[in-house]
């Protein structure tokens, strides 16, 4: 008995040995393993190109590429970055943020090729940082914030806004040097503020249709196109307190697409809209809708206070030759004779027809002019046979410009195919659908000219104007003159 519990308590002493020997190897190897500075604030890594030696996310010895510390970095983590220019294009996974050590000297550079240089998927926030290269600098997903940075080079798209109902915050940035400042794709709640958006080849900012938020405190100025175009369909927004200026299309452009076709709720106030190309605010005929022009844009926008300054008739800014001529009566001090002539008496009628007849008379004329006088072959003869610039194309009309920018958009398949097709083949091949966009517009713009003509027409007080039947207007007219013969 006395011998078996001596076998007992050994094998106690042994088991206790071995697990006294277990637990301290455990906190031997806890001890080493954490001994070592993994990162020296918990969540913040280290990114420093200058640096040369063991890698391990620490300020003291930080990993030399972005794309490095990515792939060390866990939701929540902060990555510095150091000065210097990093050639990188990468994806940053949910909740990370990336911060520059300052905004013009931290620069991260993507190739032309890179589809983005910067892929946001959610939660992530970029600040002092410059951003360039790529077709898009920036792609956010979802829910994103960029703030204080440079972004510019880019080959189409600033910052490209991805379809999604999530918050992007914008503010404080530098936009430029690409097609479009913004693009926001539809659905998207947006705080836009604070940023300068300039020397864009098209939109300072694009911005799609149901779209919730502010675009707040912007310079939006010298973008190819218009400063802000914007879809209204179903869409929440403010825009306040922005100066945009000098952009070649409109100020502020609200457009209507039949696909999203609901009234908006849009306030534009406080904004100062100056020297823009085309006009101040421009709300574009929402044709293919179920409402009409006043209703729509009377239900959809709320304008107050905004001072829009254009010295110049709105079709001058787009007419190099009327801009010039202005410029030389200013400087020779011209001013017009505004005293009344009343040396001759006059007669002036006026023919006032329903305007949708002349809408339809637009529309008649406007196909005339495609599928009878072939105008595309026309306009694509000035350029190729005769060598009139397509920047002269397009200054001598609206037909011109319309037709013009279709044809230099896509001169490179026309070329290809070493033709130009006519209106039937047009119709049957993959520019179709751009094709009938652009007479479409074509088509809205003329509509809309037409009613300008009419809004100047009608200051003149001293236009008699007749309306009805043919007939009628003929024994009206008539009836005038033999009056204002007898009694001059």
């Amino acid at each position: 008995m006395e011998k078996k519990m001596k076998t007992i308590l050994k094998a106690e002493k042994k088991s206790v040995n071995s697990i006294f020997w277990q637990n301290a190897f455990v906190v031997v190897f806890l001890c080493l393993f954490f001994s070592h500075p993994v990162i020296a604030n918990a969540g913040t890594i280290y990114v420093d190109k200058s640096y040369y030696g063991e890698e391990d996310g620490t300020s003291e010895k930080p990993y030399k590429t972005i794309a490095d510390a990515l792939d060390h970095a866990a939701s929540g983590d902060n990555i510095h970055i150091k000065k210097g220019e990093y050639e990188e294009s990468f994806t940053v996974k949910d909740s990370i943020e990336l911060v520059g050590e300052d905004k013009n000297n931290t620069v991260i550079k993507g190739s032309a090729s890179a589809s983005s240089v910067i892929s946001l998927k959610n939660n992530n926030i970029l600040s002092n940082l410059t951003i360039s290269g790529g077709t898009n600098a920036i792609n956010a997903e979802k829910k994103a914030t960029i703030v204080n940075c440079i972004i510019n080079n880019y080959t189409k798209i600033g910052i490209n806004l991805v379809a999604d109902g999530s918050l992007a915050i914008i503010k404080n940035n530098y936009i430029s040097g690409g097609e479009k400042g913004i693009y926001v794709q539809k659905g998207r709640k947006i705080e836009i503020t604070s940023n300068n958006i300039f020397n864009n080849g098209g939109e300072g900012l694009d911005i799609r249709d149901r779209i919730k938020g502010t675009i707040t405190k912007n310079s939006i100025y010298k973008n190819g196109e218009g400063g802000i175009e914007l879809i209204i369909g179903g869409s929440d927004l403010t825009i306040k307190n922005n100066s945009i200026r000098s952009n070649k299309s409109s100020g502020i452009a609200n457009q209507f697409y039949s696909s999203a076709n609901k009234t908006g709720e849009v306030s534009i106030i406080d904004n100062t809209i100056s020297k823009n190309g085309h006009f101040g605010i421009y709300c574009i005929s929402p044709s293919g809708g179920k409402y009409d022009v006043f209703t729509y844009w009377n239900k959809s926008i709320n304008l107050k206070k905004n001072k829009i300054e254009n010295p110049l008739n709105n079709s001058d800014w787009n007419n190099p030759y009327r801009l010039i001529r202005f410029i030389e009566k200013n400087k020779s001090g011209y001013k017009k004779d505004t005293k009344d002539n009343k040396e001759y008496k006059n007669l002036i009628i006026g023919i006032n027809p329903n305007k949708e007849i002349i809408k339809e008379k637009i529309s008649k004329r406007l196909n005339v002019r495609f599928e009878n006088e072939d105008m595309l072959k026309e306009v694509w003869n000035l350029r190729y046979k005769h060598n009139v610039s397509w920047k002269k194309i397009i200054s001598f009309g609206l037909e011109y410009k319309f037709i013009g920018t279709f044809l230099k958009d896509n001169k490179k398949y026309f070329l290809k195919n070493k033709k130009l097709l006519d209106i039937k083949q047009l119709e049957k091949s993959e520019l179709k659908n751009k094709y009938l966009k652009m007479k479409d517009e074509l088509n809205n713009e003329i509509v809309y000219f037409a009613k300008k003509q009419m809004t100047w027409f009608n200051k003149n007080k001293n236009i008699i104007w007749l309306s009805g039947d043919k007939k009628n207007i003929y024994k009206n007219a008539e009836k005038l003159v033999k009056n204002f013969i007898k009694t001059k």
